[in-house]
């Protein structure tokens, strides 16, 4: 077949998959070999060109004789080919080209996903089958063998064996643990606290939410991975997150909370009406939900459907309102962020800078914002404006997560480089690098306005620790280390609120200046916001912090992974969300 070819090969170029491939063929404009060449916004290759690749294969590969013979047969002595500079290892490294240009061909699919292969591509069987065409879910597959393997440690550590840890991993990855031992199962006695060896029986009853200070809302289907609380309607939750409608929920009630007031249907079927972004509007009235099919809907409070914004190719990672509730923006699993207008729905500005999945997003003011993606960089953007107005280049893996400091122009984002940079619009570069992690930075937050925490930033990490950082002097001011299990989400108690009076006899109970570091909460006091934050791991495990003394103040575990934990405005109640398919609200003053 190679000492005599065909004369000439003609391959038509795709201009979109010869642009993904980047393969570029040897003999494309050269004007060399036999016969005629192939037009323009085409390939050609000839046989000599091919004869002369295998001649150096054989040549660099030892066998002689064999390149010998084999130049003489195809008479490459008489063409002009082998004046070619050509680099070692050619014939292998286009293979290798070509190889990858068939696992693109067959990867890419339609829609324009990428699917996953059932097993690699080989140079004999370059076909093979996918295993599914459409995007990943939520959680990206390196991020799901990330928690699978943080899970069986977290097993191991607590005395599990490795056997019986690899079984249970994939159960909590999926959402249905329904008693993960990652963080000491149903005892405390495994978990190290944040001063000593570890918590007694008697400490952890003294910590524990007692009944009556726990609200149990049933009727989700799956995993309930959101739950805010409205912003300025007191006691009014949502809740959101696998295969079925978001809900809301009136607890005024505590901790009599019923049925949810309000369900949030979307078209859909199964995962495609999975909720993977949830957010009030900031005057409470309207609540907006991104989900799996790609679309984002905004309800009012009462459940009526506004909106439906349709415009993402892919699942819908994040949303964000800005401030006074005019502008909508999402970022999406196909790369793109795009802004909203709240009133009409209309599409106002599509942002096509990443080239990766659009992670997070967040505003700073009405009109300027900022995104961060899986290709390690973060955009920010103003209202009106096709290019980005900064781009931040420092990361060196995905960036999960980003947050602006409250009237400042800091911009804080996090990494599964294990970092945490923080970025001014009047630098180039971060202005301050923060490490100390060990682990993946999952998510973060900065102190809340106004209060002694503003200059404080809270990241939480897969090593199973938050720590509370000091910024102007880049180094840690707290660690929060009792999680047994990786991090998924914290949250910082809010700004000034008061506690109601109590009545007379329960007052003459207590002292009129009960410390506000004692493991239970004084039964009233005006508190400036920032002293305690609450975190979540995906063993189950919520714990409420001092956070200015590094102490656990409470505690409760869930019977499934952990995946949100979020302060009302008063500061008063605690909303979980967790894979048992249920969300349950914490009263803090009980």
């Amino acid at each position: 077949l190679l000492a005599r070819p065909l004369r000439l090969l003609h391959v038509s170029r795709s201009p979109r998959k010869s642009k993904a491939s980047g393969f570029r063929s040897p003999g494309l404009g050269r004007g060399r070999g036999r016969g005629p060449r192939a037009g323009a916004g085409s390939m050609a290759i000839t046989s000599e060109e091919v004869n002369y690749l295998v001649y150096r294969y054989l040549q660099e590969s030892g066998f002689s004789h064999t390149a010998f013979t084999f130049a003489h047969e195809s008479l490459l002595s008489r063409s002009s080919v082998v004046r070619a500079d050509v680099p070692p290892g050619a014939l292998v490294a286009f293979l290798q080209k070509g190889l990858q240009y068939v696992k693109i061909e067959q990867q890419i699919v339609e829609d324009g996903y990428q699917g996953h292969l059932e097993a690699e591509a080989s140079l004999l069987q370059p076909r093979v089958d996918l295993l599914n065409a459409a995007p990943p879910r939520q959680d990206a597959p390196s991020k799901h063998q990330r928690r699978q393997a943080a899970h069986a440690a977290a097993a191991t550590a607590a005395g599990v064996g490795t056997d019986k840890a690899a079984a249970a991993a994939p159960a909590a990855s999926d959402g249905n643990d329904k008693g993960s031992n990652a963080e000491g199962g149903d005892s405390m006695d495994v978990e190290t606290s944040a001063g000593g060896e570890g918590s007694s029986k008697a400490e952890k009853d003294e910590l524990d939410f007692p009944a009556a200070s726990v609200a149990a809302l049933t009727g989700h289907t799956a995993a309930v991975q959101h739950c805010p609380w409205n912003p300025k309607h007191d006691g009014v939750l949502c809740t959101g997150g696998g295969e079925g409608p978001a809900m809301v929920w009136d607890t005024s009630g505590f901790p009599d909370v019923g049925d949810a007031a309000a369900s949030l249907s979307a078209a859909g079927e199964g995962s495609q009406q999975d909720v993977t972004a949830l957010q009030w509007s900031p005057d409470g009235e309207h609540i907006a939900a991104g989900a799996y099919d790609g679309a984002a809907r905004v309800w009012r409070r009462d459940g009526t459907l506004v909106h439906t914004l349709a415009s993402h190719k892919g699942p819908v990672f994040c949303l964000r309102w800005n401030r006074d509730g005019s502008r909508l923006l999402t970022g999406s699993y196909d790369k793109t962020a795009v802004l909203w207008d709240g009133a009409t729905g209309n599409a106002m500005q599509m942002l096509q800078h990443h080239s990766g999945p659009v992670l997070d997003a967040d505003f700073r003011t009405d009109d300027k914002f900022a995104t961060c993606s899986s290709d390690r960089t973060v955009l920010v953007y103003s209202l009106g404006r096709s290019a980005p107005d900064a781009t931040f280049i420092g990361h060196q893996d995905e960036v999960n997560a980003l947050r602006w400091k409250p009237a400042d122009s800091l911009l804080a984002s996090c990494s599964d480089d294990r970092t945490c940079k923080v970025w001014s619009l009047s630098q180039s570069y971060c202005v301050a690098d923060l490490r100390g992690h060990e682990g993946e930075v999952y998510t973060l937050e900065w102190g809340p306005s106004g209060s002694a925490a503003r200059h404080l930033l809270a990241t939480a990490s897969f090593d199973r620790s938050v720590k509370i950082w000091d910024v102007e002097h880049q180094e840690v001011k707290l660690d929060l280390s009792r999680h047994t299990a990786p991090l998924s989400c914290l949250s910082y108690a809010p700004g000034k609120f008061k506690f109601p009076k109590p009545h007379p006899e329960a007052t003459a109970k207590a002292p009129h200046n009960a410390s506000l570091s004692s493991n239970h909460p004084p039964f009233f006091s005006i508190r400036k916001g920032g002293e305690y934050i609450a975190s979540g791991s995906l063993g189950g495990q919520v714990f409420i912090w001092s956070a200015t003394e590094g102490k656990v103040v409470r505690s409760y575990k869930a019977a499934g992974d952990v995946y949100s934990v979020s302060w009302n405005g008063k500061g008063d109640k605690i909303s979980v969300g967790s894979a048992d398919k249920a969300a349950v609200v914490l009263d803090f003053r009980r």
